[in-house]
Order: structure tokens, then C-alpha cells, then sequence
């Protein structure tokens, strides 16, 4: 403090600033000899020299003064001791000292904020509430005054620090619910007088942002444990919402709400862009820092209101004010905001468990329905909202793979979905509230080959026609056929009761085997053996009775219903004789068994005493790797994986279905954001924003096949691979290009795009498992992919060589040739273009 107080009357030449050194000089001289004198008293005469040297002095006093105030912040020698008078403490004495802080140059100004700020944050001190909402005043007055951006720009650093410092610094030192109490109320107090100085003064005045900054600290800084008191809640839904509502903009005067609402389909539709004439307020065009600033009090409000089951009627116009309202120019901010909130799974988790507790998806569907409207490709704000669909795969990537709920939570999803068929619903869009899933999206086989309706009737006309033509080509009599009558029943039921009785016997054999192979192996053991008895007993009865052999099963037919038979057992409850069909006759093998075998066959193996205890895991598995139910990779595969991972696995089980149940209900909208810039085919001639748009296209094609494959939904990814071959492995240009000569242009582009896509078909390959149409585009892919090789090494690679050795040497030579002529034309291979892109 000495070298302080020397410094400044070492420099200052303004009679009363010399004066009040020298009274302060006398002043320590006397504390530190004698200790007679207060510390409160010391430390008037000190801050009553430097605000004068603040007042009159130049650069160099305000160095010595600021450092003279810091070292009175920061020197414990100059703390109260003991519980002094509230105007007599040190951080109401430095606050008088920055009375004309208002005039002061705009460089002390910056230097004086920061002390404040260390003031108000400062652990040691004992500031009070007023002391804070003092310092809150000041950064008002001086953003208000001064036109500097680096000043406005510490007004409005310093607001949100000091509150947020200051209460996380009282919220971490209560000890007692009374004390926590005792903060809320302070809190709550703020507030209130915050959105009535917000909702007194003109949006557009200087002084509104601070006070909004003010607001967003005071809600940052206060964790979920203050929805707990009352009146701080119905401060939330009473005062804060709705006054944030209001300041985002109000509809245009002569438009009815509820008409515009009940012309576009009804309460449930979401009003969106077109739906309501909106007009923002003044300052909210004029000034872009007070529409972020808005919405980062939506982001605190969201945090706050969504764990409160009582706020959910609020929340809902918060989201319908916030998201759907401003026109597409003005949603900047509110995707910014959705993009934060569902690239973070423990965020969306709490947009599910709402949705979950209300049982409704209205918060969830808003939030896509703004991301699907601002993909316009007219904007650039489209590429914004390919961004955001891309963050919220990965938000439901790690909201389906981690664990999020808590028990009771865990218990209310199971309560809600008995049913993995509970979590898929169909996929709203923004023309109508509910939408079945499109056939070209989802790519499920719907028909029932076994259907009983209309089926015996056209395999009787279908024998009909063969009949027909059989007579007319032998030019012979009418051929009847044999009716079923006629048929002898009684071998095909004792062949029947044979093989379920020969499987009974023989399933503990087949299931003994440690691996899959060996357990094949033992089923195909089983078919032969069965098969060979059977022939020998027939044929010796057809001989000996000399009868027509009216029974006909081969090698293959019985392999396959011994696996029926072995799905039968693993699940008896939900396996049918429809499904014991489709796994034989269905097949593609040539299999020689009746529809009347296969129904004795069934019907035996009800009243059959085998048991699913009698499948062991390794044959468990071999049953899921043939009927393909539980629709994943081969079991071997699996099990390579885990141990080349050898993690261990969560069970997530409840996040899935919550997942599953959002992804299928906005599966549509997903594919709208997604195929926004699919029409861009001519890639080279195109932005390199959009070629940057495509490019995060694909890679949100590629997160969409993850979460599908984590929740179930591969069937619907067939519209994936349809979209990436179509766009980017075009085989007719390619062929017009290699059989064009060098003059003339050619099309031909394998653009990081291109290679980006059918990376993805090539990588993502196994998707068709699940949805067989994805077949064809990979087939396609890998076709385009060996004729732009043939394209880009040439053809005579793929010549083979001669086997006369002076063929095969003039072959070799003219290799050679053509191997310097293409190195000269083509500077690398594809496969290293690849390589280059990745």
C-alpha cells in the first residue's frame, strides 16, 4: 500500500488529489506504528485518494490507484475481522469509490470492471446481496453510456460472471436447508425485479441485454435442487416464460391464432412457418446480440422446466414460441440451440423421459418439425439443418448405448412399452399429424405367402392350365386329376410320427456339440440317416403290396424340417405352422415334400416331449443364425467381435425402446433434411458449401444405418443405398466414357462425394440382411466399382494369359505398352484416390 500511495505522489499535481495522498500516507504511517487507527477509517482515506486520482489523473495515476484498490481486495490485513456496519464493509467502500466510474476514460473503465469482478467473486470477502446488485447497476450505466464495443463487451462479461460466481460460490457454501433456502429467496428476489425492469423498459433500450444477461446467469447458476422451493417455481411459469415469450415477438394485429390453427388440420399440428403471420420485435432485427441472448434464457428454461412435470403446459408454448414461430431467416439461433440440445444424449434423454411422462410427442416433434423447415435449399441455413440432423444421430446413438434413467424411471418406460412393436409408430411429417410410413422408405415384406384367402383356388387353376397344355401337346384325352380323397393318409401320418419321434430321440445327440458347425453337421447326419430309412421302408412296402408310391422327401426337405422343428422348440408360443411352411417350401432348394406332411409334422410336434430346456446356448444360436429372428450377425461373428472388443455389454434396454419410439416417429423428416441436397448430382459444378453439404449428407446417411442398426430399424434403410447408387455410380456414363475417344469431353467423376457414397454402400453392406432391396444397389455398386477399374487401369488386365509361351510373351510386351501409355494419362489408381479422400 506504501508504494501505492508513494507512486501517486510521485506523479499526481492536482492540489486535492495531493492532499488526500498525504492524509492517507499519515493514516498508514499511524496504523502501522501504533495501530490506533480502525481498518475502516484506513481504508476511506485510501479509496478517497485514488477515486480522485480516477477523477484528475492521467494513465500513470491509474495505475497506482488501481493497483492501491487491488491490494486492498486482495491484502487479508485490510478485510473486516469483525461484523462491521453494512455501508462501513470493504466491498460497500469500494463501490462508493466508483461513483463517477459513468465519466471515467474507457480504459479505466475496463480496469475498474475487472476489479469489481474480482470483487464480487472473491471468497475471503463478505459481500452482500446489495453489493451485488450495485455492481449489476454500474455495468448498466456504463453500457448504456459508452459506445466502445470492448467496453460493452466487459459490461456484459462482468454481469454474467459476478452472478454466476457469486451464487455458485453461496449455493456451494450452504450447509443447512435453511441456508439453501435463504438463496433461493435471494435469488427469486432478483429475478422478479429483473423482468420488471425488462418488461417496464423498451426492448430496444441499451440497457435491456445486461438485464437479459443478468437473467440467463441467474437461471445458469441455479441447480435442479431450486425447483424444490415453491415459489421460485411459480416465478418460472408465472413471470420469467411467459415474458420470454413475449420478448421473441408477438403475431401481427388482425390474424386469429386459433382460425389459422383449426384451417391446418387441428390442435395436434404444430404451427410452423405460413401457419401465423410473426413479427419480431425492433430490437431483435436492429440488435442480433438480444435474440442469442433470448435464447440462451430458452436453453436455461428448457434445463429447469423439463424436469418438472407441472411446467410441461409452459414448456410446450416456450417450444412453439421459440422454435416454430420466426420466420426461416430468424432461426439461426434456434437451431443453434436444438443442435446443442439433441447432439448431447444426456439432453435428449430429458426430452425423452418428458415425452415419456406425458406420454406425448409434442416437445420431440417440434423440434424436428423447425429443423425439417429450415432445410430449404434456397437458404443457407439448410446446410445448418443438415448439420443439426447429423448431431441428433449422435445424440441417439448415445442416448440408445449408454445408461440414462434412473430405476424408477427405467420402471414408468417399461409400464409404457410392454412391446418392442409398443416403440414403432408411424412417422409424422409436416402435412399431416399422423403418416403411415412410406413403402419406398421402409422396406418390409408384407405378404403372406400362406395366406389361406384365394390360395387353394389359384394353385388349382394354375394345375388347370398345365393340364391343359399337357393335352394339347400329347393331343390326348382329358386328364383328370386325382382327388384327395383318393389318397391314402395313413403312410404320410406314420412317416409324419416317425421323424418328430426319430427328433425327440435324437435332439440331445444334436445338441451335444460345442460349436455350430459340428452342430450342422449333426443335423445333416440326422437328415441322411432318416432319409435312408425311409427309402428302404417304402420300398420294401411298394414292393411287397405292390402299391403307388404316394409319398415323396428327399435329403434336403427333412434337413429343413428339422430346423423348423428346432425353432418350433426354442419358441413353441409364438411359432406357427405358417412359419413351418415358409422355412421349407420357402427355401430356394429343391425340396420334394406334400403341405399335408408338413401339417402331420406340426401337429406331432405339439404333442412331442421335448422342451426348450433341451437347447443349449451353442444350438440356441445356431437356430438364430437359420430363421434369422433376432435379425443380427452370424453368431460366430459375434462372438469375434466380443472377443476383439471385449467389452462388456450394457444393458440399455429402456433407452433403446424410448430411442426407437422417436426415431420411427420422425424417421420421414429424417429422410426430407437428409436428401435436401440429393438432387445436386453434377458435383463439379456445384458450391463448395454444397459439395461440404453433401459431403455431411453422407455422413449423416452413415450415422442414420448406426442408430438404425443399434434400435432394430435396418428394414427402413433401403431408401439409403437407392439414393447413394443412383447419384454417384451412374455405369452408363462411365461406359460411354471408356468407349469415347480423347477429344471428346467426358463425364466421368470420381469425386470425394462419389467415393464418400459408395464407401458407404460397400461398408455398410450388411444392412441388406434386413432389407433385401438393398441388394441390387450394392451389386450395382460393386459393378461400378470393377468397370471404373477396368476404366482407369484398361481392359488388358483382365485378359488371361495364353497358354502357348510366344503368345504369352508378345501378350506381356503389349501389356508392358500399355501400362507406360495409361500411366501417362491417369495420375493415380481409384483405390488410392480413396485412400486420399479418407
Amino acid at each position: 500500500m506504501e508504494a501505492a500511495l508513494n507512486g501517486l505522489a510521485g506523479t499526481v499535481k492536482h492540489s486535492a488529489s495531493k492532499e488526500a495522498i498525504n492524509v492517507a500516507k499519515e493514516t498508514w504511517k499511524r496504523f502501522s506504528d501504533k495501530k490506533d487507527v480502525p481498518i475502516v477509517h484506513l481504508r476511506e482515506k485510501c479509496l478517497a485518494a485514488f477515486e480522485l486520482a480516477f477523477d484528475h489523473g492521467n494513465e500513470k495515476h491509474f495505475h497506482h490507484a488501481v493497483d492501491g484498490v487491488q491490494i486492498l481486495l486482495r491484502d487479508q490485513l485490510f478485510h473486516d475481522t469483525i461484523t462491521e456496519e453494512t455501508q462501513n464493509s470493504l466491498p460497500s467502500q469500494v463501490l462508493h469509490a466508483m461513483t463517477g466510474i459513468d465519466e471515467w476514460k474507457s480504459q479505466l473503465q475496463c480496469k475498474c470492471i475487472t476489479l469489481l469482478v474480482e470483487m464480487v467473486c472473491s471468497n475471503e470477502l463478505k459481500v452482500s446481496m446489495l453489493d451485488v446488485e450495485q455492481c449489476v447497476q454500474i455495468y448498466k450505466r456504463i453500457y448504456g453510456k459508452n459506445e466502445e464495443e470492448r467496453v460493452r463487451v466487459a459490461c456484459r462479461a462482468a454481469t454474467t460472471q459476478s452472478l454466476s460466481a457469486y451464487f455458485s460460490n453461496r449455493y456451494a457454501a450452504c450447509e443447512t436447508p435453511q441456508e439453501a433456502i435463504a438463496v433461493y429467496m435471494d435469488v427469486g428476489k432478483m429475478l422478479e425485479e429483473l423482468s420488471a425492469e425488462v418488461e417496464k423498459m423498451s426492448s430496444a433500450h441499451e440497457q435491456c441485454l445486461i438485464s437479459l444477461d443478468a437473467i440467463c446467469a441467474l437461471l445458469t447458476s441455479s441447480n435442479l435442487k431450486i425447483l424444490s422451493h415453491q415459489p421460485f417455481v411459480n416465478l418460472l411459469w408465472e413471470k420469467i416464460c411467459p415474458l420470454v415469450i413475449l420478448l421473441l415477438g408477438i403475431p401481427q394485429k388482425g390474424m386469429s391464432i386459433s382460425s389459422k390453427v383449426s384451417e391446418s388440420g387441428g390442435n395436434d399440428e404444430p404451427v410452423g412457418e405460413g401457419k401465423i403471420d410473426f413479427a419480431l420485435a425492433p430490437s431483435v432485427i436492429t440488435n442480433p446480440h438480444t435474440w442469442r441472448a433470448l435464447y440462451q434464457i430458452v436453453d436455461q428454461l428448457i434445463r429447469l422446466m423439463i424436469s418438472d412435470p407441472s411446467l410441461a403446459s409452459s414448456l410446450e408454448a416456450l417450444f412453439h414460441k421459440a422454435f416454430l414461430f420466426p420466420r426461416l431467416d430468424q432461426r439461426s439461433e434456434a437451431l443453434r440451440l436444438i443442435k446443442k440440445i439433441l447432439g448431447d444424449g444426456s439432453k435428449m434423454s430429458k426430452i425423452a423421459k418428458s415425452c415419456v411422462t406425458t406420454r406425448s410427442l409434442s416437445l420431440w416433434r417440434m423440434l424436428m418439425t423447425c429443423i425439417v423447415e429450415c432445410a430449404n435449399p434456397q437458404l443457407e441455413l439448410s446446410i445448418d439443418a443438415v448439420k443439426t440432423i447429423v448431431a441428433m444421430l449422435d445424440g441417439m446413438k448415445q442416448l440408445s448405448t449408454h445408461r440414462f434413467f434412473t430405476e424408477d424411471e427405467k420402471k414408468m418406460i417399461s409400464e409404457t412399452f410392454l412391446s418392442v412393436e409398443d416403440t414403432i409408430v408411424n412417422s409424422f411429417s409436416l402435412k399431416c399429424s399422423e403418416r403411415a410410413s412410406d413403402i419406398s422408405t421402409v422396406d418390409e415384406d408384407t405378404e403372406n405367402v400362406f395366406d389361406q384367402s384365394g390360395s387353394s383356388s389359384a394353385s388349382e387353376d394354375q394345375m388347370a392350365q398345365k393340364l391343359r397344355r399337357l393335352e394339347q401337346k400329347f393331343r390326348c384325352g382329358t386328364i383328370s386329376t386325382r382327388r384327395s380323397s383318393e389318397l391314402d393318409e395313413s403312410s404320410e401320418r406314420n412317416t409324419a410320427k416317425s421323424f418328430v419321434e426319430s427328433f425327440s430321440e435324437n435332439l440331445e445327440l444334436i445338441a451335444s456339440p460345442k460349436s455350430t458347425l459340428s452342430i450342422d453337421e449333426a443335423i445333416l447326419q440326422f437328415a441322411s440317416n432318416f432319409y435312408a430309412n425311409f427309402c428302404s421302408v417304402h420300398a420294401d412296402a411298394y414292393k411287397s403290396r405292390s402299391k403307388i408310391q404316394q409319398e415323396f422327401l428327399n435329403t434336403d426337405a427333412i434337413y429343413l424340417t428339422t430346423y423348423a422343428a428346432l425353432s418350433y422348440v426354442s419358441r413353441p408360443n409364438t411359432y406357427t405352422l405358417e412359419d413351418l411352411k415358409k422355412t421349407v417350401l420357402n427355401s430356394g432348394s429343391v425340396v420334394h415334400v406334400a403341405n399335408g406332411w408338413l401339417e402331420k409334422v406340426y401337429d406331432n410336434l405339439k404333442l412331442a416331449d421335448v422342451h426348450a430346456t433341451q437347447i443349449t446356448p451353442t444350438l440356441k444360436n445356431v437356430i438364430n443364425d437359420f430363421d434369422g429372428q433376432t435379425k443380427g450377425l452370424l453368431s460366430d461373428v459375434e462372438k469375434l467381435k466380443r472377443i476383439k472388443t471385449r467389452q462388456d455389454e450394457v444393458d440399455c434396454t429402456q433407452e433403446k425402446n424410448v430411442a426407437r419410439w422417436m426415431t420411427s416417429s420422425a424417421w420421414q423428416m429424417i429422410i426430407d433434411v437428409l436428401s435436401t441436397f440429393s438432387s445436386a448430382k453434377e458435383k463439379r459444378k456445384t458450391r463448395e458449401k454444397i459439395r461440404e453439404a453433401i459431403s455431411v449428407s453422407i455422413c449423416g446417411m452413415r450415422n442414420l444405418c448406426a442408430v438404425a442398426q443399434v434400435l432394430g430399424l435396418e428394414s427402413r434403410c433401403g431408401w439409403i443405398f437407392e439414393q447413394l447408387v443412383e447419384t454417384s455410380c451412374c455405369l452408363e456414363d462411365l461406359r460411354d466414357d471408356a468407349i469415347a475417344s480423347d477429344n471428346e469431353q467426358k463425364s466421368t467423376c470420381t469425386s470425394r462425394e462419389h467415393l464418400l457414397a459408395m464407401q458407404l454402400v460397400l461398408d455398410e453392406s450388411r444392412i441388406a440382411i434386413h432389407a433385401s432391396s438393398c441388394w441390387k444397389h450394392i451389386i450395382r455398386c460393386s459393378e461400378y466399382v470393377w468397370e471404373l477399374e477396368k476404366y482407369i487401369y484398361g481392359a488388358l488386365c483382365y485378359e488371361k494369359p495364353s497358354r502357348l509361351k510366344f503368345l504369352r510373351r508378345k501378350t506381356e510386351e503389349k501389356e508392358e505398352d500399355k501400362e507406360e501409355v495409361s500411366s501417362e494419362k491417369v495420375s493415380f489408381s481409384y483405390w488410392e484416390k480413396r485412400k486420399l479422400f479418407n
